[in-house]
């Protein structure tokens, strides 16, 4: 799966996109619906504002984006996010395949591989956890 050469998708449409999305200010959430609106692609893209603001917290909270032909149909994709020494998002990972391939069987495991190399990735820029940032503050 890929897009053609030269070409985007708006933020609120696709993994890859409500990755970085996802840990934007809800004024830039805000001003993109204002100016730009939730265009749909297919029945399973997500139009409504609070609806989004609703997966963009769940995203952060669970760590990964999920999408089930929100983009294409019969397209699912997980990303996650990467970060840099600073903890700031500067990436995502993903993965996308036809849905018959990414079977509802295979998810867990392709989400936790994703956000595995995400965490892998983070790590080599320099990125701590909040956890990892608690602990050498206390010692």
């Amino acid at each position: 799966m890929s897009l053609e050469q030269g070409s985007s998708l708006p933020l609120h449409a696709g993994v890859s996109a409500k990755i970085l999305l996802a840990y934007k200010k809800d004024s830039f959430v805000t001003d993109m619906f204002e100016n730009v609106g939730l265009f749909m692609f297919t029945e399973n893209t997500i139009t409504d504002l609070n609806q989004l603001r609703k997966e963009l917290k769940k995203i952060r909270e669970q760590g990964y984006a999920f999408s089930n032909s929100e983009v294409d149909l019969m397209v699912r994709a997980i990303s996650a996010p990467i970060f840099d020494y600073k903890g700031n998002i500067v990436a995502g990972i993903s993965v996308a395949g036809p849905a018959d391939r990414l079977g509802d069987e295979y998810v867990p495991e392709v989400i936790d591989m994703v956000k595995d190399s995400a965490r892998k990735i983070s790590y080599d820029l320099g990125y701590k956890s909040k956890a990892e940032r608690k602990i050498k503050r206390y010692k």
